[in-house]
């Protein structure tokens, strides 16, 4: 899950023919396998028959046994390789064979290029020299990233602005570890002039957000530099404020979630609407897309009352005075402007 892969190999060796062989030997050039397409380490050497050598390393040192060994006719045995590969530029298929030699009593060389199997001589012909298949194996990765994006909050300020708080869920669907993890949101396509748009807050308890985030065009809510393990997920949170925008919404939009997989592929997800990068379905498969819709609401409530606060009183010459109250409030959601009141004496 790491990038890395664990394998162990077996390589048989059996003498099929009817004298005894000494001096046996087999090598195995790990290096020459991976090249370099991967990091690799030998985790153990081990054979119940043979002698192995502790200082086979799969390059300067390719011999797996001592080389004092004698296998007897029609004996065999086993040998067990263990390595771990990766990280890898490459998953294969990689191809490698082992070669086996001994010496015959009269002094002889013999030498055989390993069959891929369990079984030296497969055709069972009694000749392993027309068996010599390399064997081939191969590794596979499937990365995969989720998002999910929602508004938490929406507050009219009430002098025509909005502060808004949204959540970013970002989850590792995968088999291997997600590194460079990456969230963007471009927030300028969504709240387009006239709409004055500032960044309030960027938060994560999780990832490592980007202090630049909605400055000279980089709308990357992270660093990118986090990585992601096998079924872990995080949040960010990003509160803005918008003002003037002339138009109540909806305003609508998708982020984009991505991060890179131990070989450098590149995966990426489409936002869901909603806190879940699963949505509903809970197949851990993050195929759902849905926008995130955000409204404002505006609720304009203008009340006057008017009564008379003092007299009439009569000023004794047929004319009155008097004091009329004219009492103003704003009952609504936001801040009124240009206030008039009219009030016609005539």
């Amino acid at each position: 899950g790491d990038g890395t892969y664990t394998m162990t190999f077996e390589i048989r060796v059996e003498n099929n023919g009817n004298i005894n062989l000494d001096s046996l030997q087999v090598t195995d050039d790990i290096d020459a396998v991976f090249g370099a397409d991967c990091d690799w380490t030998i985790d153990g050497l081990s054979s119940e028959e043979f002698t192995v050598n502790d200082s086979y390393n799969g390059d300067s040192n390719t011999n797996l046994l001592q080389g004092d060994d004698e296998l007897k006719s029609w004996n065999e045995g086993a040998i067990y390789l263990t390595i771990t590969a990766g990280t890898c530029s490459d998953l294969g298929p990689f191809t490698n064979s082992a070669t086996a030699t001994a010496v015959t009593p009269t002094g002889d060389d013999i030498l055989d290029v390993s069959q891929t199997g369990s079984e030296p001589d497969p055709d069972g012909d009694g000749d392993t020299d027309d068996n010599d298949v390399a064997t081939s194996f191969e590794f596979e990765e499937s990365p995969e990233i989720g998002g999910a994006k929602r508004v938490t909050q929406v507050t009219n300020n009430g002098d025509g602005s909005y502060t808004i708080t949204y959540e970013f869920n970002i989850e590792n669907f995968g088999d291997v570890l997600l590194s460079n993890i990456q969230a963007t949101d471009t927030l300028s396509d969504v709240f387009a002039d006239p709409c004055e748009l500032s960044i309030d807050e960027l938060t994560s308890d999780d990832f490592t957000v980007n202090d630049d985030y909605g400055t000279a065009n980089d709308w990357n809510l992270l660093s990118g530099s986090d990585d992601l393990p096998i079924g872990d997920k995080g949040a960010v949170l990003l509160t803005i404020t918008v003002d003037n925008c002339g138009n109540l919404g909806p305003f609508v939009n998708q982020a984009v979630v991505s991060g890179d997989s131990p070989t450098g592929e590149t995966v990426m997800d489409e936002t869901t609407n909603g806190s879940d990068p699963d949505g509903t379905d809970e197949d851990d498969n993050p195929d759902e897309n849905a926008t995130t819709t955000v409204s404002f609401e505006e609720a304009p409530v203008l009340g006057v009352a008017k009564r008379v606060s003092q007299g009439p009183a009569s000023n004794g010459d047929g004319t009155y005075t008097m004091t009329f109250e004219i009492r103003v409030e704003n009952n609504g959601n936001i801040n009124l402007d240009s206030l008039q009141v009219t009030d016609d004496i005539d």
